[in-house]
């Protein structure tokens, strides 16, 4: 779940693979907590949150990449593991407009230094998005 707040970032949570009996609840879940749970951001305000535009990816099950000319930022979004450690990137995000950036921004998250024996996985998302007039 992306919130976006007078065209800033403001939470973004979610989970790869399903952790509640059914979508909704896992989509209920990850929306109160990318209002109120990342801490990149301070939590979203009532009124806030009524502004937001808010999109809903679902993921298709990640599968290995051997080589990376099988990965496109405008189609794919990649996960990154190493030692125990992970970073996820959304496909089709503004900014990110190469393999090498998409990469780069997913270690970062995942506080991975290089790439040498790093399991990079891609996916598919379905997105949803919503939109509310925003008002300041």
């Amino acid at each position: 779940i992306r919130m976006v707040h007078t065209g800033e970032l403001r939470g973004c949570i979610g989970t790869i693979r399903p952790t509640r009996k059914n979508l909704w609840e896992e989509i209920v879940a990850n929306a109160a907590a990318a209002a109120s749970k990342d801490p990149r951001f301070p939590p979203l305000g009532p009124d806030e949150v009524e502004k937001c535009r808010v999109s809903v990816d679902i993921l298709d099950e990640p599968s290995p990449v051997r080589d990376l000319s099988e990965l496109d930022p405008s189609v794919f979004g990649v996960i990154v593991e190493k030692s125990g450690r992970r970073g996820v990137l959304l496909p089709d995000l503004d900014g990110v407009d190469s393999v090498e950036q998409q990469l780069s921004i997913a270690m970062r998250k995942a506080g991975i230094g290089s790439l040498d024996g790093v399991r990079i996985f891609r996916f598919k998302v379905l997105r949803f998005s919503e939109g509310k007039p925003e008002k300041d």
